[in-house]
């Protein structure tokens, strides 16, 4: 495997090495050709000549010789490399930053093009481990490349927080993050169930909406074929049916603002033809059984969310409706609520998840769960936002340690 390392620091690229080295396959008598571009300009020569399978990317590095570092140097490596044709673009790309603000302003470019920044330190092992699940990982497809990957279960969500980071907390077996096919991260773990161990990989999307999550839902459904593909987060709730804090188990979902929009007495008027996909019926099922109990809500969350035992909410059965913005105004939940009189939330995504994985060639169950954080009107409740979202992870994780998914 061909390595650029483009780092400045003499102690820093040393220690990187050690960990590209350390978790080599001597079974396989794999070596790892490593070259050093000490500034971004360096790299840019290497990148002219070579195709390289991983580039280490320091964000900040000296743009050029006898220059000082300069914080955007990185990032301006990425933006000219997704740009411009005259560079070999590496097949995948790990950043690195040992500077708090740096690492938090930085992250989020990084994410956008489906790209990992990991925060150095000296002294963690964190960033050591998850480098080196990527040197295995990509010496696994090289060795291997029609090797199909496989899950029993896909988890999805929106964004990174507080819906995905969630999704981490509740199933700590998930580790990574690797990537697909250098744009698309995701996490893998081993569940252990009352049928044996359950395969499951989950992963977020780069940003809110439909698009993004049909693309995110067909992308996983191709490369793992699971049993069943979830989604859990947040969503907004009609507070005339619904508790904050309460999950919503979506039945059937279609996209809201679908339909005509014609001139009426009171203006343009929206005409809706609602089109939906469902559930899979037996996931519904399997879930009900278990929100049937009472004390549902208290067991489940006492290993994984102790914090939140002491306090009630209920499972509720219903459609989801998904719409292309964040709804702030009572006005529209009001518009999009006559569409259904047991309608019960409203969000981006759901709709996306089922008719992709619906109109898929390899067929596989669904469920999109979400947790009410708030009513769909000016007064955000934004408290509300993580212990909803851990909620409807903590309500997937019970269905697939206690009920079949096949």
């Amino acid at each position: 495997m061909d390595i650029l390392i483009v780092e400045d620091d003499h102690e820093k690229f040393d220690r990187i090495c050690q960990v590209i080295k350390s978790c080599q396959d001597e079974s396989q008598n794999k070596s790892e050709n490593i070259i050093r571009a000490t500034t971004v300009a360096d790299s840019r020569q290497h990148l002219s000549e070579k195709h390289f399978d991983l580039m280490i990317l320091d964000v900040r590095m000296p743009i050029r010789e006898m220059e000082c570092p300069d914080d955007t140097a990185g990032i301006q490596l990425l933006e000219q490399l997704f740009l411009d044709d005259e560079y070999n673009r590496p097949r995948y790309v790990v950043g690195l930053s040992g500077i708090e603000g740096l690492y938090s302003s930085a992250s989020k470019k990084f994410h956008r093009h489906g790209w990992i920044l990991l925060q150095y330190s000296p002294t963690d092992q964190s960033w050591c481990d998850a480098l080196c699940y990527f040197v295995k990982h990509i010496n696994t497809v090289a060795s291997s490349s029609t090797k199909h990957l496989q899950a029993d279960v896909v988890i999805l969500a929106a964004l990174e927080d507080p819906e995905f980071t969630s999704v981490r907390e509740v199933f700590p077996e998930l580790k990574g993050p690797r990537t697909l096919d250098g744009k698309t991260l995701y996490w893998e773990g081993n569940l252990v169930t009352k049928k044996g161990i359950t395969r499951i990989v989950a992963g977020y999307s780069w940003q809110m909406g439909l698009t993004a999550a049909a693309v995110l839902t067909g992308k996983f459904i191709n490369e793992f074929s699971p049993k069943l593909i979830a989604m859990t987060g947040i969503c907004a709730g009609f507070e005339d049916s619904i508790n904050l804090g309460d999950v919503i188990v979506a039945t059937q979902s279609w996209e809201w603002q679908g339909g005509k929009i014609k001139d009426g007495p009171e203006g343009p008027t929206l005409f809706a033809a609602p089109e939906p996909y469902r559930a899979s019926q037996s996931i519904i099922t399997n879930l009900r059984s278990l929100s049937s109990d009472k004390n549902f809500s208290s067991k489940i969350t006492r290993e994984v969310y102790p914090q939140d035992v002491g306090e009630t909410w209920a499972v509720h059965y219903g459609p989801i409706v998904s719409g292309l913005s964040v709804v702030a105004s009572s006005t529209v939940m009001t518009e999009a609520q006559q569409q259904h009189r047991k309608m019960l939330g409203l969000e981006m995504e759901a709709y996306a998840i089922y008719a992709a994985a619906d109109l898929n060639a390899h067929e596989c169950k669904r469920v999109v769960l979400k947790g009410v954080c708030d009513f769909g009107t000016s007064e955000k409740a934004d408290n509300f936002q993580k212990k909803a979202a851990m909620r409807s992870a903590i309500c997937l994780r019970a269905l697939i340690t206690e009920k079949d998914i096949d």
